[in-house]
């Protein structure tokens, strides 16, 4: 509560706030309260503060009930948030950090929110924030479509009745009678062209083209002869050459008489 009146209200704004001492636990001059910060027991005491002298003195009153307590709370914030209102923060002052509590409530509503868990805010209080948590369940998920077909088809189908049977053979008649004349029209069609025409005009299209597969391949066959003999011209006339050198070989071989031994020029007398 220290923090609701660090503004710049005066003394005299204070109306109806309880006066909290700090007290042993039990005490018999006011009644307990537990708070974030600890266990504090109320004096049944409230500030009155005299309009001539200025002073303030403490008087015993009765004990507030629960539902009392609250409405002094909202009252006392409601004066602080008015307070504030009036007089803005002047220059060089340091604004008020939020509580730890506070801070605390807001990373995890922050986290929550990113990841996606707080889908309806019902509002805020005073002592923290409401919120719902969606918890996906088996039913939410979404089937694949081959799941459905196959379902599908498991499911006992009802028989048909007679006139169901009836117009689906009428049907199926209609189409089959339907396709009868396409193929009628189709053969007429086909009569009225010329026939003769036609045949001749493939024979000699067919006819060319043999022709010419059959001179691309006499073209093919009449170079592959001439580069084997090629091959084989070059291959005689290197055997040919090689028949000559063997027999120069040995004429000159047959015709030089072998060199005299070569005397040693030096000969050495051992005495």
């Amino acid at each position: 509560m220290g923090g609701l009146f660090s503004g710049c209200r005066k003394p005299t704004e204070r109306k109806n706030v309880r006066n909290i001492q700090v007290l042993p636990v039990g005490s018999v001059d006011g009644h307990t309260q537990k708070t974030d910060y600890g266990v504090f027991c109320v004096s049944n005491t409230k500030s009155v503060k005299n309009s001539t002298t200025g002073e303030t003195s403490d008087t015993p009153t009765k004990s507030s009930s629960p539902t009392e307590d609250f409405k002094l709370e909202d009252e006392e914030d409601s004066v602080s948030e008015e307070g504030k209102k009036e007089c803005p923060p002047q220059k060089g002052e340091v604004p008020e950090s939020l509580g730890v509590k506070k801070l605390s409530e807001e990373n995890v509503k922050t986290i929550l929110e990113q990841e996606g868990l707080v889908t309806n805010l019902k509002g805020l209080s005073s002592k923290g924030l409401a919120f719902e948590i969606v918890e996906i369940s088996r039913d939410d998920v979404v089937p694949p479509a081959r799941l459905g077909e196959i379902i599908k088809s498991r499911e006992k189908r009802a028989e048909p009745t007679v006139e169901e049977i009836k117009q689906k053979l009428f049907e199926a008649e209609r189409r089959r009678k339907q396709l009868e004349e396409e193929r009628i029209i189709r053969v007429r069609a086909m009569k009225k062209t010329e026939t003769a025409g036609a045949i001749k005009a493939y024979e000699q299209k067919q006819k060319a083209l043999e022709d010419q597969q059959t001179q691309k391949m006499d073209v093919a066959v009449a170079a592959r002869q001439n580069h084997l003999r090629e091959i084989r011209d070059k291959l005689k006339e290197k055997r040919r050459h090689a028949n000559l050198v063997r027999q120069r070989k040995n004429l000159n071989l047959d015709d030089m008489d072998p060199p005299p031994p070569e005397e040693p020029r030096f000969r050495f007398h051992h005495n």
